[in-house]
């Protein structure tokens, strides 16, 4: 906006110029003019009409008007001049764009994360009230996560009981909207101690709803497991 305002001023600027040296060519300004040796220039002048008054009068009016028409050229010169003075150097500009637009998108992110977190949740009330999870002999937790790697919205269902003399730790990611296992980890351990200490028999890792019993797959189905829902 202000170099548009510049550059207009500066087109002024040079029009009033080449109207100032117009009148100045023709009308210029009158001055007592001296010999070299001194001597002042007498112009003779005759008897005065009507007519001769009236250019006379214009003709003074414009020789006057030519000085300041050609200052104030000049003057409408200056906002070109001080334009670099006022307008952000260019790569200042692109680090400002820069700055707000990875502010908009680190905004925009947020904003779509916790949409889908939002919307996970939601999915996920409505897996829990699924008729094969209101059993009351065995208490469950469920936990939801939106995976963005995957793109799934997930719940872990966690459950422990006792079965003849050994405790089963269970947890099963399930794919919330499809209802299918994704992964799981079944733990026997012994029944704790009186010093509290429980010492874990096997682990069992489930991959896509079965059982590993390669241990290479296994361990790998482990670390897998462990990432499902923090990514």
């Amino acid at each position: 906006m202000l170099a548009v305002a510049a550059h207009i001023t500066a087109v002024l600027g040079l029009l009033l110029g080449f109207v100032a040296a117009v009148l100045m060519y023709y009308f210029p300004a009158r001055v007592i003019q001296f010999t070299g040796k001194g001597e002042g220039q007498i112009t003779w002048v005759n008897n005065p009409t009507d007519e001769g008054k009236r250019k006379g009068r214009t003709q003074i009016f414009l020789s006057k008007t030519a000085p300041w028409l050609l200052a104030a050229a000049f003057l409408l010169q200056l906002p070109t001049l001080m334009l670099p003075l006022f307008e952000v150097p260019p790569m200042a500009r692109v680090s400002h764009v820069r700055g707000v637009r990875q502010g908009y998108e680190s905004t925009n992110g947020m904003d779509e994360d916790l949409r889908h977190s939002q919307l996970c949740a939601k999915v996920a009330k409505e897996f829990r009230s699924q008729p094969e999870w209101q059993s009351k002999d065995e208490p469950r937790t469920f936990t939801s996560h939106y995976n963005k790697k995957l793109g799934k919205c997930l719940v872990k269902v966690t459950s422990s009981n006792v079965v003849s003399g050994v405790v089963l730790e269970m947890q099963h990611v399930y794919d919330a909207l499809e209802g299918t296992v994704l992964g799981g980890e079944i733990l026997r351990k012994e029944l704790p101690s009186h010093s509290g200490e429980q010492k874990t028999l096997t682990i069992t890792m489930v991959r896509d709803g079965k059982i590993l019993k390669d241990q290479d797959e296994a361990r790998e189905a482990y670390q897998w497991f462990e990432t499902l829902m923090k990514e």
